[in-house]
Parts: C-alpha cells; sequence; structure tokens
C-alpha cells in the first residue's frame, strides 16, 4: 500500500509495516480511513429534482456521503418543489444512453442504480447498456409513487420495466405503495408482504426489498426476500422513524448501491443503508428547508457521535413502550441511566428539541390516529392515553393541534 509517509503521524509510521487489512482496521478506527482509501464511483441513472431532495441530486449527496464517486445520467427534469411535481420532461433516449456510454467507458462503475424512467424507448436503452457493460451491481428503485402519493410511472410501462430491467437488477427496491401499485394487489399483513415479494421475484431479479412496512404499533419494517431463500430477511426499527421526507426511498437505493460498491453484500449493504437514511431522518427533524414535505439534510451532524445517536434511539423506543402511562421525563432518564439534563442535552443535539417536545409529539400522533381511524368516543380515547378527564385531554389536544378532538374528528368523517 503505497503511503507518503510525511503526511503520517509518528504513531502512524509505525503500523505501514502491517498487511494492509490491519492498516485500514486501524484507520477506521482513528476516522482516518477516507484519507486513504480510493473511492469507488456509482452510477446513477435517474431524474433531476429542482429541489434537490430526491433523484440525481439525493443520489450525489448519499454517494458523496458515504464515499463514494458519483457519476450521473439523467433521464427527466421536473420542475418541482417540496409540495410536489409540476411538470416534468423526459430526455430523448439517444441522449440518455450517451450519458451512460460516456460514463461506462471511462470509469467503469461496477454499480449502478437506476431511477425513474418513464418510456419503452429509455427502457430498452438501458437495458441493452446494461447488457453490454455488464455491472456488477445494478439497483433499480423505480419512481412509481412519489412522497406525495403521484404516480409517476405510467400502466402500460410497468410490463416493460418487469420484462426488462427486474430481470438485469442485483435489487428491486420498492415502496410498499409502488409494489401494490405494480401488482394490483393490496398489502394489509405481513404474508401480504411477502407473497407480493415472492411474485416479483419471479420476474428475474437475484431479490427484492420492499420498504417502509407498518404492521404494528411503532415499528417500521423493511422485507427483503433473495432468490434461492425461502424465508425473507426482516428489517425493524422500532420507535416512530418517518420515511415521508422527500427522496428517503430513493437515498435508501443509493446508499445500498454505494455500499455494494464498497465490497458488502446484500444483507449487510441493506443494513448500513437502513442505519444510514434513518440517521438522516432523525438529523433532519429540525430542517427548516422547504414548506411542503420534509427535506432531508444530507450536512453530516459533526457533533452528533454514535453514543448520542444509541441514547437517542433507545430514548425512543422507550417512549413507543411507555407513553400512555408516563410523560415525566425523568422516568425515561432513569430507563436509560442518565440525568435529565443530559437526556435535553442529547435530544437538542440529535433533533433539536426537548425530551418533554418528543414524548408530546408521539403522543398527539398517535391521538391523530386514533380520533381519525378508530371508533372510540373522545372520552375513551381520552382514558386510554392516560388523562384524567375528557376536558383535560381536549385542552392538550388544542395547545398541540390547534383545533378541538371533535373539528379534528369531523374533518375526516367528511373526507369519508
Amino acid at each position: 500500500m503505497q503511503i507518503c509517509r510525511q503526511h503520517l503521524s509518528k504513531y502512524e509510521q509505525t503500523i505501514v509495516t502491517l498487511s494492509q487489512t490491519q492498516f485500514l482496521c486501524i484507520l477506521l478506527e482513528h476516522g482516518k480511513m477516507k484519507q486513504f482509501i480510493n473511492n469507488a464511483s456509482i452510477l446513477s441513472i435517474t431524474g433531476s429534482d429542482s429541489v434537490g431532495g430526491s433523484g440525481i441530486q439525493a443520489d450525489i449527496k448519499t454517494i458523496s456521503a458515504l464515499g463514494g464517486y458519483a457519476a450521473t445520467a439523467i433521464t427527466s427534469v421536473t420542475v418541482q418543489n417540496t409540495y410536489g411535481i409540476h411538470e416534468v420532461f423526459d430526455l430523448p433516449a439517444e441522449i440518455i444512453g450517451k450519458q451512460i456510454e460516456t460514463i461506462m467507458e471511462d470509469l467503469r462503475p461496477n454499480s449502478v442504480k437506476v431511477g425513474l424512467l418513464r418510456n419503452c424507448q429509455t427502457i430498452k436503452t438501458i437495458s441493452r447498456l446494461i447488457d453490454k457493460y455488464e455491472p456488477k451491481y445494478v439497483v433499480f428503485e423505480p419512481g412509481i409513487v412519489s412522497t406525495h402519493g403521484s404516480i409517476l410511472t405510467d400502466k402500460d410501462l410497468l410490463s416493460d420495466l418487469r420484462k426488462d430491467i427486474f430481470p438485469r437488477s442485483s435489487l428491486v427496491s420498492l415502496k410498499f405503495e409502488a409494489a401494490t401499485y405494480i401488482t394490483g394487489k393490496e398489502i394489509a399483513t405481513v404474508d401480504d408482504a411477502v407473497n407480493i415479494a415472492k411474485e416479483l421475484l419471479k420476474d428475474g431479479s437475484k431479490a427484492i426489498l420492499l420498504q417502509g412496512g407498518r404492521f404494528g404499533d411503532h415499528a417500521l419494517t423493511d422485507i427483503l426476500l433473495e432468490k434461492g431463500k425461502d424465508k425473507p430477511t426482516f428489517y425493524t426499527t422500532l420507535g416512530f422513524i418517518d420515511r415521508n421526507s422527500h427522496g428517503a426511498s430513493g437515498v435508501f437505493s443509493a446508499a445500498i448501491a454505494t455500499y455494494f460498491s464498497q465490497g458488502l453484500n446484500l444483507q449487510d449493504a441493506v443494513k448500513q443503508a437502513r442505519e444510514y437514511v434513518n440517521r438522516l431522518l432523525i438529523y433532519s427533524l429540525d430542517s427548516s428547508f422547504g414548506h411542503g414535505s420534509p427535506l432531508l439534510n444530507h450536512a453530516e451532524a459533526k457533533d452528533v457521535t454514535p453514543h448520542i445517536l444509541e441514547l437517542y434511539n433507545a430514548f425512543m423506543k422507550e417512549i413507543v413502550q411507555h407513553f400512555k402511562s408516563n410523560n415525566d421525563v425523568s422516568f425515561y432518564a432513569d430507563k436509560l441511566n442518565v440525568t435529565t439534563r443530559y437526556l435535553a442535552q442529547i435530544t437538542k443535539k440529535v433533533a433539536g428539541k426537548s425530551p418533554k417536545e418528543i414524548i408530546k409529539e408521539q403522543l398527539i400522533r398517535e391521538i391523530e390516529i386514533q380520533l381519525s381511524s378508530s371508533s372510540k368516543n373522545i372520552q375513551e380515547i381520552a382514558y386510554e392515553y392516560g388523562f384524567t378527564s375528557q376536558a383535560q385531554f381536549t385542552k392538550f389536544f388544542k395547545q398541540m393541534n390547534g383545533s378541538s378532538p371533535t373539528q379534528y374528528r369531523n374533518k375526516f368523517s367528511k373526507s369519508r
């Protein structure tokens, strides 16, 4: 391993005779890995997002943050902001193909992420070039359903995607809404999701990943089904991680493609990518960018150490288990074996909020779900969530939501 000695401290000079593996392990422990490892290149083939939260822009941010080198081929130009997509202009398939060819012949990336594809000619061009250049990894995350629920791909293109792109993919990553749109089948249970993954796997990809299932209270589950394996792998995060942030699913797939390029196997790449996206979501809780769907803030939170993040996640899990019966910050601090002051410092660094604010937000979120979807009366809901009276419950709800429980419920009754 060629290393310039003048850039090493005396301590580091003593380890240059170690094996490359030993040396990299030591550098990793001391936070110096990025200075010495050659970046792998990853090609992202997808649409451009003018607000920068998804598509090419988000992929560049993600790949760069994880130590890769991002190259791009733009398929569509969108006019959008955090409120949604206003217009889409699809580039000619010939131009898309030339972008891909010039990158593949020069940088030769071994990992490719494919996203938004909106016409048959583009699909045929990309499948032909995948066959020509044979990248080792292809991660396909079709931009079928936007964060706001808009459908971006016509139904008549789905068969082309399944016939041409799926069989050439190392992994097809889909939001649950996209999987429902493709198959026409609803997902209400874990078995429903697994059966749909099995159906999609028959199209020829090496693996199917279904993102963002909510099969129980306060948990987010991703389901990975690999070719040749009977049982899926489940990745579940407790707490109220919410992937409704603009571009989160695309960031997830770009992170997987990057980890593939760094030599991780499928399960480890998915695991690391989940952790990266969840960290971003937590870092971005207090983001003030835009006024519609929240945007992910890819800027590194330098003062948020792994230890702080671990304690924050442990706090989230404790809230999930106890928020109905306990809203006392000292209770949670005792559970984590820290002081209330230190807990407040942690939540401020990670989320920009106090522990009390976070507990209240979880409580109001759950109450809103009850009011909008259950048949329980308001008094029953009040007692279920630890309020001593309906009046106390109503006062709390007005402070947090701006309307009374009855007004909030009536809004949903009218929409139904």
